[in-house]
């Protein structure tokens, strides 16, 4: 008996490993009698839009289907279908999913307006979840986003982005006697001493502005994400954006 499997049969619907998604609705059925699969008859609509991670767990819907006695249809369609689509189909009160992935653009409107239920009483039932799993062992800030005002949680993330820098010149740093900055105030000082050393920019983002800026602009992320689930107030969003800014207008190219 593989590792799915034996976690399968103790879970019932998100036992299988649905970490990205959270529940809409659950179909209720009384304890299987007689060897029947747990959640035999039962057919869960699942979507999630379309990545590597979401397209690896289809190699798994077989496995599950096998292991609880459900049908699964599993929709990965591409990430701007899939968000208009949802939306549509969450602020219709629209009933054609049972699990969904709670997308990170639009977790303060769907859960929010509670199209969504929470996870913790399914985390938390020992018939349901394995004992050694945990929600807490996830990184707060990781899943702080997917919690309401009162702290129940919604979704569990798969991924999360973080921001690395680094210097590609580094000698730059030493001839002006800086080292790698580990405040946002010695990013300025230092962009500030290296700028167009050797007709170099002293900064440069990724592959485009925009990701960047979702955590630093304050329109966006106060339309977005609920007061609850921010993780700085309002001033230092501010800051933020302004300091960013700063970066572009000074030290970029």
């Amino acid at each position: 008996m593989t590792l799915l499997e034996r976690r399968l049969r103790r879970r019932q619907l998100l036992r299988a490993g649905a970490a990205a998604t959270s529940l809409l609705l659950l179909p209720r059925r009384a304890p299987a009698q007689g060897g029947a699969k747990a959640l035999s008859g039962i057919t869960l609509n699942i979507a999630c839009w379309s990545s590597p991670c979401a397209k690896l767990l289809t190699d798994y819907v077989p496995q599950f289907e096998e292991a609880t006695g459900a049908k699964v249809n599993y929709e990965t369609p591409s990430f701007p279908i899939y968000n208009q689509r949802i939306d549509v189909e969450l602020s219709t009160g629209g009933s054609s999913y049972d699990v969904l992935n709670v997308t990170f653009i639009y977790i303060g409107r769907w859960i929010g307006a509670g199209w969504f239920v929470p996870l913790d009483p399914y985390l938390t039932d020992l018939q349901k979840t394995p004992a050694d799993w945990e929600a807490d062992d996830f990184l707060p800030g990781a899943t702080a986003a997917f919690r309401d005002a009162s702290g129940k949680l919604y979704a569990i993330p798969w991924t999360a982005d973080i921001y690395m820098a680094g210097a590609a010149r580094y000698d730059l740093f030493e001839n002006a006697g800086k080292a790698m900055p580990d405040t946002f105030g010695g990013v300025a000082e230092v962009m500030k001493a290296v700028h167009m050393k050797d007709g170099i920019p002293a900064f440069l983002p990724e592959n485009h502005y925009g990701w960047s800026l979702y955590s630093v602009v304050a329109g966006l992320w106060r339309q977005r994400v609920p007061r609850s689930a921010r993780g700085f107030d309002a001033g230092a969003r501010y800051a933020g954006g302004h300091r960013r800014g700063r970066f572009f207008c000074q030290a970029a190219p």
